[in-house]
C-alpha cells in the first residue's frame, strides 16, 4: 500500500515493485492498469522513466531521498523517450488522472510501505478483540 501522509488518504493499495533488470526495463509495456492486478508500479533507485512502447497514458509521480514529491507528470502521452526529475529516487506510476483526483502535490509526504504498518496496528486490533472475547472471569457473577 502507497500512502500520502500529508493529504491522509491512499494512492495505492496493491502495488507491483519492480525490481530487477527484467521487470524494470519492461515496466508497463504491453501492460494496462485497468487490466493488470497492481494498480500503480514502483521503481526504486530511479529518477528517469520513458514511455516508448506503450500504449495508453500515465500519471508519474516522483519521489526524493526524504520520501516527498519532488516531481509530478501527468497523463504522460506513450513513446517519450525520457522523462527524469533531479533528485528523484524512486518513481510511482499509476493510471492516468489519479495525481488530480488525489491531489497529489509536490512537498507531499509519501509512505512507500504502508503495508507493515497498516496490517500490524489491524492484526492488533483483531488480537485485542480475541483476548477480551476469550476473558473470562475468575469467579462468576451473581446477580442478588
Amino acid at each position: 500500500m502507497i500512502h500520502n501522509l500529508t493529504k491522509k488518504n491512499i494512492i495505492s493499495r496493491s502495488p507491483f515493485y519492480a525490481t530487477g533488470f527484467i521487470l524494470r526495463a519492461r515496466g508497463m509495456i504491453g501492460r494496462s492498469f485497468a487490466s493488470a492486478y497492481f494498480d500503480a508500479m514502483v521503481f526504486d533507485r530511479c529518477g528517469s522513466i520513458h514511455t516508448l512502447f506503450m500504449s495508453e497514458p500515465i500519471d508519474v509521480v516522483f519521489i526524493d531521498h526524504e520520501n516527498e514529491v519532488c516531481g509530478l507528470r501527468s497523463e504522460l502521452s506513450p513513446w517519450r523517450p525520457a522523462v527524469h526529475v533531479s533528485g528523484a529516487r524512486s518513481v510511482i506510476e499509476l493510471p492516468a488522472g489519479i495525481i488530480s483526483k488525489l491531489n497529489i502535490e509536490a512537498g507531499d509526504k509519501i509512505d512507500l510501505n504502508a503495508d507493515a504498518l497498516l496490517e500490524s496496528v489491524h492484526n492488533k486490533q483483531n488480537d485485542a478483540k480475541l483476548a477480551v472475547a476469550q476473558t473470562k472471569p475468575a469467579m462468576p457473577f451473581k446477580e442478588s
